[in-house]
């Protein structure tokens, strides 16, 4: 319970998914304000309000299926936002993948944990309903032995894909996070394929 807790906080923090339709109730497509989404209307999450940079929807999407509460999306709206020449340009890429290694050891010594590796493993460019996206995918490994009863030191691994879209929307940031990375492509790859924009 302490470690899905812990990945639960850290997910918020982070910026940082839904997945798995159940077969009993079909998907709807549900409106999210700037864009719609298709999914089971009884995936669980929350939906906060709106503010700049904050976290304002979370799924868990494989909970209805599996149980599973360790996949998580996280999806994060900021007023501010690229141009459309950095959102393909290379030099804003590989920029924004710094600012993601020092907000994750940002956040990771705010929460008391010690990260132990943050791995990249890919970044590159995409679209999002249309629109031009950056995406990322990296594996980081922490110490959260002060969240646990363990006597011995306690490493969690979790794999992060983000994608960012910007529009005259601003910037909205879809993350998930999973212990497996296999999460994306059966979860939230097709998920953010479902994403039409208002």
């Amino acid at each position: 319970m302490k470690k899905t807790l812990c990945l639960i906080l850290l997910c918020k923090m982070l910026l940082c998914p839904l997945c798995a339709f159940g077969e009993e109730t079909p998907a709807e497509t549900m409106d999210f304000g700037d864009f719609t989404m298709t999914l089971n209307p009884e995936t669980p999450g929350h939906l906060y309000e709106k503010t700049d940079n904050s976290v304002f929807l979370i799924l868990y999407p494989l909970y209805l299926e599996t149980g599973d509460e360790s996949c998580i999306l996280n999806v994060v709206w900021g007023k501010s936002r690229a141009t459309d020449g950095q959102m393909q340009s290379q030099e804003y890429l590989d920029a924004l993948w710094e600012g993601i290694k020092e907000q994750l050891t940002t956040t990771c010594e705010q929460m008391g944990l010690n990260l132990l590796k943050i791995n990249f493993l890919e970044k590159g460019f995409t679209q999002v309903g249309g629109l031009n996206a950056l995406y990322y995918t990296y594996y980081s490994t922490m110490d959260y032995s002060d969240f646990s009863d363990e006597t011995q030191g306690v490493v969690m691994g979790i794999y992060t894909k983000g994608i960012i879209v910007c529009g005259g929307f601003g910037t909205y940031t879809f993350t998930c996070t999973s212990s497996e990375q296999e999460a994306f492509a059966t979860c939230f790859d097709p998920l953010l394929a479902t994403v039409q924009w208002n």
